[in-house]
């Protein structure tokens, strides 16, 4: 269980350095594009170490999904739009397991008190997506 943690520890930091899906246009506040290239990525404000707690701390293995999981491992990768105010919208499924896990990891994804520093390209804000994976284990009995 303790590597696990550390494994889904490494998972969130690589994560944090990655944007995606940009189209490159101007910046100014009418600028709703979403951005990958940027000078500055978007991160948690609490730091890095809170987020990865707080993703620990609020995941549940899914009821449904501890008779048929025992021992089993998964990794949900959730993806989300880091606002240029600091909030996050379109919680949604990059990589998902089944229902039961899915809905979980955005229920975590969701819970996460906090805010964002957003992306910033050329020294304003920008939208940009990130990643956080969520992590489900069952120790065996």
């Amino acid at each position: 269980m303790k590597s696990f943690l550390s494994v889904m520890s490494l998972f969130v930091v690589m994560f944090f350095s990655v944007g995606a899906f940009a189209q490159q246009k101007d910046t100014s506040n009418e600028d709703n594009n979403i951005y990958n290239e940027v000078t500055s990525y978007a991160s948690f404000a609490q730091g890095k170490d809170a987020l990865v707690n707080a993703v620990i701390n609020a995941t549940h293995y899914p009821e449904s999904e501890k008779v048929s999981g025992e021992g089993k491992e998964f990794i949900v990768m959730t993806r989300f739009i880091v606002e240029k105010d600091g909030t996050i919208s379109n919680v949604g499924i990059q990589t998902g397991v089944n229902e039961a896990f899915n809905a979980e990891a955005i229920r975590v994804v969701n819970s996460i008190k906090g805010t964002w520093v957003p992306a910033q390209k050329n020294g304003v804000a920008v939208r940009s997506m990130q990643y956080i994976p969520v992590g489900f284990s069952l120790p065996k009995k």
